[in-house]
């Protein structure tokens, strides 16, 4: 039954692809646009390409490399009319994207002000900063604005083998496409919203797939998770699904909720305060520099961020005035500057500590280790005592909950100092 449902939507979209493609042309870089204009690619993902480019060319000709780009027929007329003028082209349509021609069998088109393309951003980076063995252009399969909501989304999430998408990037379809039926603006049946969403589920090893499942049947980590998507730049950085089964067995679901709603997001947030759309903004590379630093703290740390900031480097979606902003709010900022990454390294730390908790209790299958430890609390005096120091105690008061919370995290504390000499 999935298989004749997969073979029908092929089948429509092939036909809607075939009918409303208006043909190929070359498209030199200037002229290439991305509705998200202010998103810098992903480094890593551009030094993957450039180092294949670099060993075997960027192949802009090949069918399944060519850009998917929106343009409206006015324009294209412009377009061709102008390269019939200057000899670029005599024909009287342009050849289709499934036709077996050469470099010069693609005619030059000129777009002023630019054409929106659907995806290619990495390949074409890639390309510009190789411009000593790839060109200046790319083959665009040109369509018009009016195509299906299910096509443009088909050739939005199209990938090669060059490029992988990232495990963030796997997971934010996957949560799309599940939630899509639900919004008020969508247009697409709940079938195809989970056909497209089976098509991101086939990226992953059948363990990564299995380590995701289990993630969403906890609604309470699931939301945490799809609090951090707000900003693509941060979650994709980070985001490892084959790690995602030390996050479960700790069972420490509200530390891992705080950690992301309350400690990382907030961080960020007040990194861009006074900054628009400050999260959708920001890029892997910013990530990657500012996590793990405290230029609160080391001084170190502030030169790094004050040269990094002002010299462009990191934040490079953002101008100048709001750079300087963002330096005097990030610079007091004396934690650790908290990421997806440092979330999952402390995430080993964490399930130490919260194995040696273990051996006092046993753990009921989806209850967190705070929930099971409060249900042994049996203290009515609302009086809890607390280590301050090696041989200092004192008494806490407060409500029976307030004890409760305090017992659990100075049992937490404990291990964390000691975990090393606990089984």
């Amino acid at each position: 039954m999935q298989q004749g449902q997969a073979l029908v939507e092929d089948l429509e979209f092939d036909t809607e692809r075939r009918h409303k493609c208006q043909g190929a042309a070359l498209v030199r870089f200037e002229y290439l646009k991305w509705a998200k204009q202010t998103w810098r690619p992903d480094p890593k993902h551009v030094d993957h390409l450039k180092w294949i480019f670099q060993k075997e060319g960027c192949r802009a000709l090949e069918v399944g490399h060519h850009i998917p780009a929106l343009v409206d027929q006015h324009r294209l007329d412009a377009a061709l009319d102008d390269a019939r003028r200057k000899g670029r082209w005599t024909a009287d349509c342009l050849p289709t994207s499934n036709a077996t021609v050469t470099e010069n069998g693609y005619p030059e088109l000129d777009f002023p002000g630019g054409i929106d393309c659907l995806r290619g951003r990495h390949r074409v980076q890639a390309a510009w900063e190789c411009r000593e063995v790839t060109e200046e252009w790319w083959i665009v399969d040109l369509y018009p604005p009016s195509i299906s909501d299910g096509l443009r989304t088909l050739l939005i999430d199209e990938y090669t083998k060059q490029e992988r998408p990232s495990d963030g990037k796997i997971y934010r379809k996957i949560r799309e496409y599940q939630l899509l039926p639900c919004s008020a603006e969508n247009t697409m049946s709940p079938s195809l919203c989970t056909s497209f969403e089976n098509r991101w589920w086939a990226w992953l090893h059948p363990t990564a797939a299995k380590k995701l499942r289990r993630l969403f049947l906890r609604r309470q980590l699931t939301a945490a998770f799809d609090a951090l998507q707000r900003s693509p730049g941060i979650f994709d950085a980070g985001m490892m699904i084959s790690t995602l089964h030390k996050v479960l067995s700790t069972h420490c679901y509200e530390e891992i909720q705080w950690y992301l709603e309350k400690h990382t997001i907030p961080a960020w947030n007040g990194f861009l305060s006074g900054v628009r759309e400050g999260l959708q903004r920001i890029d892997h590379g910013t990530v990657n520099a500012m996590q793990c630093r405290a230029p609160g703290a080391s001084t170190l740390d502030a030169q790094f961020v004050r040269g990094e900031l002002l010299g462009g480097s990191a934040f490079g979606g953002f101008s100048d005035q709001e750079r300087a902003v963002m330096v005097e709010n990030i610079l007091p900022f004396r934690r650790t500057i908290p990421s997806l990454y440092t979330f999952f390294q402390d995430i080993h730390f964490l399930e130490a500590c919260a194995d040696s908790v273990k051996w006092l209790v046993t753990v009921p299958p989806g209850q967190s280790l705070f929930k099971t430890l409060g249900d042994c609390y049996k203290r009515t005096d609302e009086t809890q005592y607390v280590q301050m120091t090696e041989d200092t105690i004192w008494p806490m008061h407060g409500s029976q909950e307030y004890c409760k919370r305090l017992g659990y995290l100075g049992l937490i504390a404990f291990t964390m100092r000691h975990y090393s000499s606990l089984p």
